[in-house]
């Protein structure tokens, strides 16, 4: 049965101790992101914020709103002409009234009623004013050597009347009275303007307003219903306003004048036969009469009456088939000829209702296409599909074109052999009655056929009058309350949004692509050798040491926790050796040497702090020593021991054993004999000693005495090194290229972006700071370590 208290390193029977374990478990990088840290830039966030949304309130000050506003109007489908299912089956049957709703042609009606292309405006430092409904002018009278040049002048209001200035004249008018810039005449009139700022009008091109005031306007329709619902955007809702009122004004004129096309072309036609037709009339009552005057006839009653009423019936089918023969012609002439306008095609009444029929579907379809080809390009399909179903039409026209005169010319031959038959028997009745007859049945021709005409007339002209277009506007535009560009609310609190993201997205991207170590969990997590203590960054001071000097600092504290700790390694009875290293130059070896010396020579040890990096030495001048011997004088024989010992304490425990000068060949010189002869002489002389070697990362000098020393401590500094070279660090520890080897964690800051994680210490700063440096009455407890 297994032990139930076993130690719970026995269930890694493939490590042989704890040492194996830690640095089979060290990973080679370790991020160590927090979001305490990450959230310690918050003053920066609040800052950015308030800087982002300054920018954009500035911005937004200087820029115009825009408002959108819509209206709702119930039109007119063309169902009733069976075309749009005809054409296109799956298309909205209201398409027809949207495109004339957006057409340019309809705006530029808008433009021209409303004077849209003559602009007042006053000049701002950021933006322009429009004074739409305070100001607005016209061109009255325009030279045509000044056609197609547009005006541009500046006005100041003055009393009842106002300055101007354009080009090189200039002169003085009154409000709503005509004056002259040049050789064109303008009026300007004053509604609600009564500011004393100068004002700028200036003339666009009506076309190009047009275009701008289509592509500005969105129409949408419903398929469940007739409804059309018309959106603009715009900078002055009022003007908005004003054009939806102008747009469906000229709308429902347009397509009073498209439904009126068909009758006014009646009434012409019919006018122009009235007219002849009306002369012709008087001529033969007037021949008539003076007939019946010279012969004293004055009423008969013989066979010849029925002769004649049966010539009279025969007469009126004949014109009746003339009539239809004349509109035969004319649709064919518009059929063949693409050039013929719709004006010219007499078309009032066809017998034929089929006929009819395809005539004003032909007629609506070659007017979809002309409006469709302005907006469009000849290979569109749409234009190709409309193309040839005109071309289907025209084929059937033709077809029913030709078996209507075909049954014109039967009905026409049939009435010509009975008014043959009908002359013949008049024709053996007295002269003078023959004669009169023959002018009274020319009369009731004329007559029965001016009658007819004048029906036809009264009944198109009842017709248009009766016209109307049945477009109600079932929701009114209103001016919205707020505009829907610059969107204000989402830009501030877009500004915020980025505000705060700025700092805190630049800190994760820190966060991530810092290359250096910035924690002890970090660092432990990295290497398997042990990290001996944490040491907080001492500011410069001419003092290299800062144990002793500052009695109560936490950096001293912490060199006598790391002074502790290292007696973990300590043989009783023996010297202690300890020797600093480190992966890179400015990592604060030889500072921390100096300290650690310092502290064991507070114990009352006398401690040798020897200057071994040769190649930079840096102790003997931070100690302001300029020492006539040194290392490299001994190693080549040229001083004894007594000439390197230099004391640098008053107590005289401490001993600095500086470099001398620098040597070609410090490698060389420690390997020599005379090296033994120095550490024999030290373990007789001295309790502690402490070597500062040159980084091991650079050089390999701290190698060459790996077998004299106890305990090798290589220092690692907070946002200095580097994770390759804590990679390093822990390759010499697998290699056991160094003995004892444990890491020191130096340079760590409390403040600061990456101090965060390390307000522990900071807390301890705050709190212990009396503990540190003595009573609130000044006075100041014994350091026991001194005495131990």
């Amino acid at each position: 049965m297994p032990r139930q208290d076993q130690n719970p390193w026995e269930s890694y029977p493939n490590y042989r101790n704890v040492t194996e374990l830690a640095e089979r478990n060290a990973r080679r990088n370790v991020w160590d992101i927090q979001y305490r840290r990450i959230l310690s830039v918050w003053p920066y966030m609040i800052a950015s914020a308030i800087l982002f949304m300054v920018v954009a309130a500035s911005y937004l000050r200087y820029q115009t709103d825009v408002y959108e506003l819509s209206i709702s109007i119930v039109v007119e489908d063309n169902q009733e002409m069976g075309m749009s299912q005809a054409l296109f089956s799956n298309r909205d049957p209201l398409n027809n009234q949207i495109a004339i709703l957006k057409s340019p042609a309809l705006a530029r009606r808008v433009v021209d009623s409303m004077g849209l292309n003559y602009h007042a405006k006053i000049k701002g430092r950021f933006k322009d004013k429009e004074l739409f409904q305070n100001i607005s002018w016209r061109v009255l009278e325009r030279p045509d050597s000044l056609r197609g040049e547009y005006i541009r002048f500046e006005g100041t209001p003055q009393g009842d009347g106002f300055t101007w200035k354009s080009g090189g004249l200039q002169g003085k008018a009154y409000w709503g009275k005509p004056f002259q810039i040049g050789a064109a005449k303008i009026i300007l009139d004053q509604h609600k303007y009564r500011s004393g700022s100068s004002f700028i009008c200036y003339e666009e091109n009506p076309e190009r307003e047009a275009f701008r005031l289509s592509d500005m306007l969105k129409v949408s329709s419903s398929k469940e219903s007739n409804v059309l619902t018309i959106s603009i955007k715009d900078v002055l809702p009022e003007r908005a306003i004003a054009v939806f009122h102008y747009l469906v004004n000229n709308y429902n004129d347009q397509i009073l004048q498209e439904k009126s096309r068909s009758l006014q072309q009646s009434l012409a036609f019919i006018q122009k036969r009235l007219t002849p037709l009306t002369d012709e009339l008087d001529s033969i009552e007037t021949a008539l009469a003076r007939y019946q005057s010279e012969k004293g006839i004055i009423n008969r009653s013989t066979n010849g009456g029925l002769y004649l009423a049966k010539t009279q019936e025969y007469d009126q089918e004949l014109n009746t088939i003339d009539l239809q023969k004349s509109v035969l012609q004319s649709a064919e002439a518009f059929l063949r000829s693409p050039s013929t306008k719709e004006s010219q095609m007499m078309m009032p009444y066809v017998a034929d209702s089929y006929l009819n029929g395809l005539l004003t579907q032909y007629q609506e379809l070659r007017q979809e296409r002309d409006k469709m080809a302005i907006n469009v390009t000849a290979e569109n399909p749409q234009l190709k599909l409309l193309e040839k179903r005109m071309s289907e039409v025209k084929e059937n026209i033709d077809v029913q074109i030709a078996n209507y005169k075909k049954n014109i010319r039967l009905l026409e031959t049939n009435y010509t052999e009975k008014m043959g038959e009908a002359k013949r028997l008049l024709s053996n009745t007295p002269e003078e009655e023959k004669t009169l007859l023959e002018k009274q049945r020319q009369q009731n021709i004329k007559q029965s056929l001016f009658l007819m005409m004048l029906q036809r007339k009264e009944e198109a002209g009842i017709a248009l009058a009766a016209l109307s277009v049945k477009t109600t506007v079932i929701r009114q535009a209103t001016v919205p309350d707020s505009p829907v560009s610059p969107k204000r609310k989402e830009i501030l609190l877009g500004a915020l949004f980025i505000g705060l993201w700025i700092p805190l997205g630049f800190t994760i991207l820190k966060e991530f692509l810092n290359n250096k170590i910035i924690s002890k969990s970090q660092l432990q997590q990295m290497a398997s050798a042990p990290v001996l203590a944490e040491l907080d960054e001492v500011e410069k001071s001419k003092h290299i040491l800062e144990v002793g000097h500052k009695e109560r600092s936490i950096f001293g504290e912490q060199v006598r926790a790391l002074r502790a700790n290292l007696k973990f390694y300590m043989k009783p009875g023996k010297n202690f050796f300890v020797m600093l290293t480190s992966s890179m130059s400015g990592e604060g070896k030889s500072f921390i040497s100096a300290n650690l010396a310092r502290s064991f020579s507070l114990q009352e040890k006398k401690v040798a702090l020897l200057e071994f990096d040769l190649r930079r030495p840096k102790l003997a001048e931070r100690f302001g020593i300029k020492a006539t011997h040194g290392l490299t004088h001994f190693l080549i024989g040229r001083a004894k021991f007594e000439e390197l010992a230099i004391p640098v304490t008053e107590d005289g425990y401490l001993h600095l054993f500086a470099s001398g000068p620098i040597p070609p060949n410090p490698s060389e010189l420690l390997v020599k004999e005379k090296m033994d002869e120095l550490f024999d002489y030290l373990e007789k002389h001295y309790d502690v000693i402490i070597i500062d070697t040159p980084p091991y990362g650079i050089v390999a000098d701290a190698q060459l005495m790996k077998d004299r020393v106890d305990v090798t401590l290589v220092v690692a500094r907070f946002r200095y090194t580097i994770r390759e070279q804590v990679h390093e660090i822990e390759d010499w520890s697998r290699n056991n290229i160094f003995p004892n080897m444990a890491i020191l964690f130096n340079g760590i800051r409390s403040k600061g972006y990456y101090g965060y994680k390390y307000g522990y210490y900071a807390s301890k700063r705050k709190y212990g700071y009396s503990y540190y440096h003595g009573s609130k009455d000044g006075s100041s407890e014994q350091d026991s370590s001194n005495n131990e």
